[in-house]
Formats: C-alpha cells, structure tokens, sequence
C-alpha cells in the first residue's frame, strides 16, 4: 500500500482512514443499489470497515468468493449471520427460505451478477467455481476491510464481505493511514508459523489414451498399459491443476504400502 520496505526493515502496518472507507463504500454503494433494483430487492446503504474495528460483529461463517486465476487465497470472502448469500435473496425475492427449484435458481444467477460486477468494479476478472482454499478467512491482516452490505428488511441479516488489501488499495490509494496500536513481540519466523499448515499434493502419471470403445468395454480385472515407465520420474505439484510443479519421484514401497522417493529435478 505504501512503497515497498527496503530489505530488512520493518514496515508499519496500515489502516484505512475514515476518508477511504468512505470513498470505498461510495464506489460500492452505486452498484449495490443499481443491482438490487434489477432484481426487485430492498437495499441499505454500504458501509466499510477495517476489518478489525468492525463494531459488534455479529457471529459469521466465511466462505471463499472470489479469487484471481492460480490464486492461493481468495481476495474476497462472504458471509452471512446465518444461512447463505443465494438463501437470503430467496427470502427477501419469494417470501420464504424453503424455495422451490425456480426460486433457488433464480437468487443464485442474482447472486453471480452481483460478484461478477465487483470483480470488474475492483479490476478484477470475475471468478467461476473456485478450488477448495481451506480454512475460512477468521482474522484480520494489515489493509483488509469488511464491507457491510444491509438489506432493507430488518429480518433478514445482513451480507459482509472481507477484502484483501491489494483488492481495496487501487480504489482509495494514498487515503491509507497509520496504525497507532501496539503488535506483539513476533516469536517465530515466517517459515516456522507457516511449518504445520497442511499441503495437498498430487502425485501425476504420464497421460494415456484409450478409444471410447475399450472404455466401454472395460471390466472388472482388465489391465491397461500406461505409457509411463518405471524408470520415469512422477510429478508431484500442488492440487492445483493449473499450480507449478513442486517436486519429481519415483514409485515404491514402504513398510507395505506404496510409497514416492522424492528427487530433485536435476537428478531425474
């Protein structure tokens, strides 16, 4: 958010001031209107917070929402009080949470309009289905923000959104302001706070062809010739299709199971 800190030194967190979360919410509230009257739905006006001066926040479950292409996180989460974003413009369009087919339909192709021009609105190329990211967002980081988005009915709680700064700062740049609190003494490297996170690996073998006939053909024992050798290194990478290559292998066995002895890729 602030020009990049020379090596070695530390850097300052940042916080929105009240003059960028203003300009924020003036840049989203527009759309949010416009849309929802599109879709015949009652509004509130938007309001932005740091995400940790969030007065009173209600108890909320974080679902991942959008996300860049071979992204590792998502740069916006949603949540809701209770049920889902789709659920609740079911009950604010139909009347009820136990929608029929047509209704559930119907708010879920609102709902992709409206994340589809919040991604343009931020810059952003709108997000199809999005790979398992993990744990919800729960915490906030330095520059994040959460937006309130209310709906004009009292009974129906309200949506928030979690934005990750890069996805905040090209739309309120240069209206950032200092954190004045205290962090605690950090006790562990990146590396090693980072060490138990758990990683899932895909371990890859070389691709094979088969006509549509013998796959219909196939049963139960039959064998199929893979055109990958023993002697050929696997590729192990992230369960991102689209991730780098993490490491290369080799097939075997351990202790009764099958096993992978991983190699560098210059020993392969």
């Amino acid at each position: 958010m602030n020009d990049a800190p020379l090596p070695g030194s530390h850097a300052p967190l940042q916080w929105w001031s009240a003059a960028a979360l203003d300009t924020l919410s003036r840049r989203i509230d527009p759309l949010w209107r416009a849309w929802a009257t599109r879709w015949d739905l009652p509004v509130e006006s938007v309001q932005s917070f740091n995400a940790h001066e969030v007065p009173a926040e209600p108890a909320l479950v974080w679902q991942p929402w959008q996300a860049d292409a071979c992204a590792v996180t998502p740069w916006a989460w949603v949540a809701v009080a209770t049920d889902t974003p789709v659920a609740a413009i079911v009950r604010l369009a139909f009347g009820s949470g136990e929608a029929p087919s047509i209704a559930a339909e119907v708010a879920g192709r609102a709902w992709c309009e409206f994340g589809d021009e919040v991604a343009r609105l931020m810059g952003r190329a709108p997000s199809g289905g999005l790979p398992p990211f993990g744990r919800p967002r729960s915490t906030a980081w330095s520059g994040e923000v959460r937006v309130r988005l209310g709906w004009g009915r009292g009974d129906v709680p309200a949506l928030w959104l979690h934005l990750a700064a890069d996805a905040v700062a090209p739309m309120v740049r240069d209206t950032q302001r200092r954190w004045s609190g205290r962090l605690p003494q950090v006790t562990a490297s990146v590396l090693g706070a980072i060490a138990h996170q758990p990683v899932t690996l895909r371990v890859e073998l070389g691709a094979t062809e088969l006509d549509l006939g013998t796959l219909q053909s196939l049963r139960v024992g039959d064998v199929l010739t893979l055109s990958h050798r023993l002697d050929s290194p696997l590729t192990l990478r992230p369960a991102d299709a689209q991730a780098p290559v993490a490491c290369v292998g080799y097939l075997g066995a351990r202790n009764g199971r099958r096993a992978i002895e991983v190699v560098r890729p210059h020993d392969a």
